[in-house]
């Protein structure tokens, strides 16, 4: 294991200031860097800029936790929302216990804070030593004497026979990466520590597939399933979940909501066994369900409370129902007010005749602007609507729509 040098040490504690400074710091970046640059040498400036950065995002992805999080800009947007790492922790309780906690690859410390939330200590593994202390610093305020820094290759660490969470670095320089053999450590990495403990997850990118994971090099004797994580509306990583505990080829769904209410959609289940009294607010008619990007990716659409199901196109991620149960936060559903070729002036007419004032539009495959699209329908109506626009072979194909109001279910995280 590294020691730290010392000037990691006087970075990361000129870092810890920041607060105290922010009062004194006009808001123009420039102006505050000269103002810093003042007290500071360059390094220690620029350390402190970063940390200004994520301090007046924090809010976005930490819940309770943005007040003391430090890292710099590039850790910060690497870093899982609080939300879904608590979930992780929840995860690892369930299926796991709470003994011999590895993150490997742990940046500044986010996933390890949501397995500290659930078990007693943590050993997150770090390879930059500024890093490290950005772990030890934002570990404190979980747990003071719970989060085990180690400044070291994580290849070299004694895991056999723990839980590991591995967090591959996912850029070249300072490009992302979206290939799987351009991740540090490589797959063949993952496969021999995997292969050492009881089991495990990686976090890898939004864009990962369910037919990517033949490409790992995992051994046929090694339970694994993938988890698709979306978190309000849109993709935010997935998960490769391994060994003790795992259900073999599973595909699940983890959506998180504006709250933070993490839900699991698995194949053994419906909708219906996370969502209250789904079967009482069954409503009929014509509609398109737009369902979120993790259930689409697991593959889980049909588990969804939702008759007869069609796509309406191959890609499009739009369906057709005529009968609908409670799927939030599972999808979005619309009431189809009008479907047919594309008629600007036709489809204004309709909107303002339904009293829609306004209009969220969604395109696919047309080349139209969505922002000047939607402020020709602006107009005197009261109502949402939507506009669906879409390619259908040789013509424009529309649907205009209303979104169906519903509660989002608040019984809690089945992780």
């Amino acid at each position: 294991m590294n020691s730290i040098p010392l000037r990691a040490w006087e970075v990361v504690e000129a870092m810890t200031s920041l607060p105290s400074l922010l009062a004194e710091l006009p808001d123009d970046p420039l102006r505050a860097a000269v103002t810093l640059r003042k007290s500071y040498d360059a390094e220690v400036t620029a350390a402190l800029m970063e940390a200004r950065y994520v301090r007046g995002r924090a809010k976005q992805k930490f819940e309770t936790w943005q007040e003391f999080f430090l890292c710099d800009r590039t850790c910060y947007e690497q870093a899982t929302p609080e939300s879904v790492a608590r979930a992780k922790g929840q995860r690892l309780l369930r299926h796991y216990g709470g003994e011999d906690v590895w993150d490997l690859g742990a940046g500044a410390g986010a996933d390890a804070l949501g397995f500290l939330t659930v078990v007693p200590k943590v050993q997150a593994v770090e390879i930059d030593p500024v890093r490290t202390l950005f772990c030890r610093h934002n570990g404190a305020h979980i747990s003071p004497l719970g989060m085990v820094t180690r400044t070291e290759d994580l290849t070299r660490s004694p895991i056999d026979g723990g839980w590991v969470h591995l967090d591959p670095a996912r850029r070249i320089g300072s490009q992302r990466t979206w290939k799987i053999d351009d991740h540090l450590p490589p797959p063949s990495v993952w496969v021999n520590l995997l292969s050492r403990a009881r089991g495990g997850m990686v976090k890898l990118a939004p864009s990962f597939r369910a037919e990517d994971a033949a490409t790992l090099g995992l051994p046929d004797s090694l339970p694994r399933s993938l988890a698709f994580v979306s978190r309000r509306g849109e993709m935010n990583q997935t998960l490769l979940l391994v060994g003790e505990g795992v259900a073999d080829s599973e595909r699940e769904a983890w959506v998180f909501g504006g709250q933070g209410h993490g839900k699991l959609l698995g194949p053994q289940h419906t909708a219906s066994d996370f969502i209250e009294s789904s079967s009482t607010r069954s409503r009929e008619g014509a509609f398109l369900v737009e369902p979120d990007p993790a259930v689409a990716r697991a593959g889980l659409v049909h588990a969804l409370p939702l008759a007869p199901l069609q796509e309406l196109l191959p890609g499009l991620g739009w369906w057709l129902a005529s009968e609908v149960g409670e799927v939030a936060p599972f999808a979005h559903v619309f009431r189809i007010i009008h479907r047919g070729t594309y008629n600007e002036r036709r489809l204004r007419e309709m909107a303002r005749g339904e009293g829609i004032g306004q209009v969220a539009v969604k395109i696919r495959g047309v080349g139209q602007s969505a922002e000047d699209l939607a402020r020709r329908f602006v107009g005197p109506g009261s109502r949402q609507g939507t506009l669906f626009l879409y390619r259908d072979q040789s013509r424009i194909g529309a649907i205009l729509a209303e979104p169906v109001l519903s509660l989002p279910c608040e019984s809690g995280s089945d992780l």
